[in-house]
């Protein structure tokens, strides 16, 4: 996960709130302190379907935690057909209603940087949405909701020439762990 955020760290680094949001860092799994937790009344927010961690983390990096991150991986991840994971769609809009809640926090006042970068995430949550609002319908093969939302999103060629290169990268290292697996064919 680490590298794939272009992060390469060689031994254990503390983690600011600025390289939480500046790296994406929401797939961490850090281990923290009960007492913390309920020192600050800090628990999930049960209205979060998904980008529940990332929310979670917020908190508690807005009330003083520190995050020590270890180059070492301590869990896989797997996505499955049909988990809420795969929804990108539903994903963008919980990261969405995220970003836009805490750009609006005052406990953010003076952290221009932290809004700076939550900003900058918007923008990219949006134009993901976007581009996903054409691409989930035509992996649906929902062609005709495709072309509609195609028409209202004129930038959409343009969203999805500037993923090319993301979306070989992609496709070559999928190929490469096949290979390596075994699995040879497609």
């Amino acid at each position: 996960m680490l590298k794939s955020k272009g992060l390469r760290y060689r031994k254990p680094a503390w983690i600011s709130l600025e390289d939480f949001v500046r790296h994406d860092l929401g797939p961490v799994k850090p281990l923290l302190r009960l007492a913390f937790l309920r020192q600050h009344g800090i628990g999930y927010d049960e209205t979060l379907r998904t980008c529940e961690d990332w929310a979670f983390y917020m908190e508690c990096l807005l009330h003083g935690a520190r995050f020590l991150i270890a180059p070492v991986p301590g869990y896989a991840y797997r996505m499955r057909p049909g988990s809420l994971s795969r929804s990108v769609l539903t994903l963008l809009d919980y990261a969405e209603r995220n970003l836009q809640k805490y750009i609006a926090d005052p406990r953010l006042q003076g952290r221009e940087e932290v809004l700076r970068l939550l900003k900058e995430k918007l923008r990219e949550v949006r134009s993901n949405r976007r581009y996903y609002s054409v691409m989930a319908p035509l992996k649906e093969r929902n062609f005709r909701q495709a072309v509609r939302t195609w028409v209202r999103t004129p930038e959409f060629p343009l969203l999805f020439v500037a993923r090319i290169p993301r979306i070989l990268s992609y496709r070559v290292r999928r190929r490469m762990v096949r290979l390596r697996l075994g699995g040879g064919q497609g």
